[in-house]
């Protein structure tokens, strides 16, 4: 590498997108990276730790169920509704009112919906 090519890469102070704080994007590291990075360090292995977390369990109780129509809905202990699709349960037979549950919620665009749905037995 040529001297002229060596003085495009110089040490530059970013700042991070996520948490605001600047830090430094070195020379060698802007050599072997195709474009700039918008988070520090910092916040690019938070972002990798969060994707590998489960989201905590819930408990509740199925409110309705219609078998023919494969959803209904949980009713959970702080007495919210969250929908139930029979995808969220495969291989464990079927979902009656009254049942407890244990599942996880996401957020879809309709609203919470719970996976991972199994039967509590107590």
């Amino acid at each position: 590498m040529s001297l002229r090519d060596r003085a495009l890469f110089r040490d530059r102070l970013l700042t991070c997108r996520s948490c605001g704080i600047r830090f430094l994007y070195s020379a060698e590291q802007q050599r072997q990276q195709a474009e700039e990075p918008e988070c520090c360090p910092g916040c690019l292995a938070l972002e990798a730790w969060l994707e590998r977390q489960e989201p905590p369990r819930r408990r509740g109780t199925v409110r309705w169920y219609d078998t023919r129509k494969g959803y209904g809905f949980i009713r959970d202990e702080e007495g919210h509704d969250v929908f139930v699709h029979r995808s969220a349960f495969r291989h464990q037979g079927r979902l009656r009112p009254g049942q407890r549950v244990e599942y996880t919620v996401i957020e879809t665009e309709r609203g919470p919906a719970a996976e991972k749905v199994v039967r509590v037995t107590e």
